[in-house]
């Protein structure tokens, strides 16, 4: 199958597999997309979670700058109105960041949240400012997890936002405890 480097995610048990992976493999092994998910879970030796049924189900991005997998059946999930809600608060209002206001715009990012509360995961929202560039996010996403004997660390991006990098921090010290705090990339 055919595949980017933004396209599948793991964790120790789940592959995470955004349906524009399922899209850019059309036609698939006996024109099913259940034999692809089938191969990717045989090759990976791990059950497939399935993010969205179509292309335009999910956010037009590689699936690591809006989800990451925790580990323990729970994913972080960028939240474009959390986000929103967020840069709102700053002097400038998020004018400098040029918030997308658009709310249609953000039914991808939310329909990846339902789906996955749908499929039994826990989904820990994380802001995400989706802005009116193209494929340009402010995603707290694109992170590194880290667990050695049991110390977890995340690594994530900061942005110079203060409130907004703040508040991403703090929803990752709830997840991996005040002992490893993140650290900025």
């Amino acid at each position: 199958f055919f595949f980017e480097g933004g396209d599948l995610l793991s964790d120790s048990t789940n592959a995470y597999v955004a349906a524009t992976l399922l899209a850019r493999n059309r036609p698939w092994s006996q024109d099913n997309p259940e034999s692809l998910i089938g191969t990717i879970g045989a090759v990976l030796g791990r059950r497939v979670v399935r993010v969205g049924l179509d292309a335009d189900d999910v956010p037009d991005h590689h699936i690591g700058m809006y989800l990451t997998p925790l580990g323990d059946n729970a994913v972080a999930v960028g939240d474009p109105l959390l986000g929103r809600a967020l840069s709102a608060k700053l002097p400038d209002g998020g004018r400098s960041l040029d918030v997308e206001t658009n709310e249609a715009a953000y039914a991808p990012f939310l329909r990846v949240q339902n789906e996955l509360r749908r499929q039994g995961l826990r989904v820990v929202r994380v802001p995400l400012i989706l802005t009116r560039l193209p494929r340009s996010y402010v995603t707290y996403n694109n992170s590194i997890l880290e667990n050695r004997s049991g110390n977890k660390t995340i690594y994530m991006p900061v942005y110079g936002v203060p409130a907004v990098d703040e508040a991403a921090r703090r929803i990752g010290l709830r997840r991996f405890g005040p002992r490893r705090a993140m650290s900025g990339m």
